[in-house]
């Protein structure tokens, strides 16, 4: 039976980082008896993202991401939609970036069919817990998001 994922990373001590993994809580309470959608929490996984995301056909990844939006605005993009102008230290197995794990996931041919990546646009990303006004108050609005993704028949929630 193909399979659905929807995996939040981030790090919840960083503020507006920490909304993949909120959301992936908020989304097992609203939508976790769907029975072909697994709702994984990732954390600050790092290149590890490779083999957790090779054993589904659809995944959508949250995560937050600088598009230069309003803080609390988001989009869903496929892969090739995204460009990344982060920089790592290289200090860390858990420090890595997003689209690098993909594309090494695609280099390897595991891939899955079909992904996607919410990204919302943080405001702030320092060391504290929660998240900003922006984002807390459209909780909402991302898990409608998200139920697009989760309740449409495979291959059929985006173009």
């Amino acid at each position: 039976m193909p399979k659905r994922a929807v995996i939040g990373i981030g790090n919840i001590l960083m503020g507006d980082d920490g909304i993949g993994p909120l959301l992936i809580e908020r989304a097992k309470e609203r939508f976790g008896h769907i029975p072909d959608v697994v709702f994984l929490d990732e954390g600050t996984i790092g290149f590890g993202l490779v083999h957790v995301i090779k054993d589904y056909d659809e995944v959508i990844i949250i995560d937050s991401g600088d598009m230069g939006k309003v803080p609390g605005e988001f989009g869903i993009f496929s892969l090739e939609e995204v460009k990344s102008s982060k920089f790592c230290q290289g200090l860390s197995l858990h420090e890595s970036d997003l689209l690098k794990v993909l594309e090494a996931s695609r280099a390897m041919g595991e891939l899955p069919i079909r992904l996607r990546i919410l990204a919302i646009q943080p405001k702030v990303i320092l060391w504290r817990e929660g998240l900003s006004l922006e984002l807390s108050d459209r909780l909402e609005d991302y898990l409608e998001a998200l139920k697009v993704f989760i309740k449409a028949p495979m291959n059929d929630y985006i173009p």
